[in-house]
């Protein structure tokens, strides 16, 4: 998750594993699968939800980039929680 957090491509991340860049979009799309995530932001922001929830806390070593990178991303709104992004 820290490479997609990164916006790293598939073939760089491929690359940095030692493994084809078939094998991590299977893995991409497993993932976007199971967090109902469509786009990559929603990829990472719902990942962040999903670390948050086990853990009780974002990951001390990256938790301020997190939060600056998703409310980048968001509309001023979603931001503000008055229009959250849809879940699927």
């Amino acid at each position: 998750m820290r490479a997609v957090f990164d916006d790293r491509t598939e073939f760089a991340i491929a690359a940095d594993l030692g493994i084809s860049p078939h094998t991590v979009h299977t893995h991409f799309r497993r993932l976007h699968k199971k967090l109902g995530a469509i786009t990559r932001v929603q990829l990472v922001l719902r990942a962040m939800d999903e670390f948050i929830a086990l853990n009780g806390r974002a990951p001390p070593d990256r938790a301020s980039e997190w939060t600056a990178a998703a409310l980048a991303c968001l509309s001023p709104e979603q931001a503000t929680g008055a229009n959250p992004p849809p879940r699927l």
